[in-house]
């Protein structure tokens, strides 16, 4: 967009303000970049019984790991407060090497109570 902008009347010199925008642009972008790099979006697929992948995918990375259930402790659902004080709910699936993934997260208990349900069925 920027590039058009410039290119869209080349006998017109740019001005310093011009440059100023162009300038605020480019940092507003490399920001969002920043910021959709930073929280990952985490997909477990549930396949077959004893079939589960999950991946782990940021803005230029992605990670996939196979999950055996004996790898699985368990799952849980925990609860907080959000920014408002209202109640958070996060279904999360703990793992023998300590590590925790959250596979489903909101404000309705009721939906993250089936997704818990689902994945410790599965």
């Amino acid at each position: 967009m920027a590039v058009l902008w410039v290119r869209s009347s080349p006998d017109d010199p740019l001005q310093p303000w011009k440059w100023w925008l162009l300038t605020v642009y480019v940092i507003g972008v490399l920001a969002a970049l920043v910021h959709a790099n930073r929280r990952p979006s985490v997909t477990l697929d549930i396949g077959r019984p004893g079939h589960m992948t999950l991946t782990v995918a940021r803005l230029f990375r992605r990670r996939t790991r196979r999950i055996r259930p004996d790898d699985v402790m368990g799952i849980a659902v925990s609860e907080r407060k959000d920014q408002d004080g209202d109640p958070y709910f996060r279904a999360i699936v703990s793992f023998m090497d300590d590590r925790q993934c959250v596979v489903a997260d909101g404000h309705h208990r009721n939906v993250i109570d089936r997704t818990a349900a689902m994945v410790s069925d599965a």
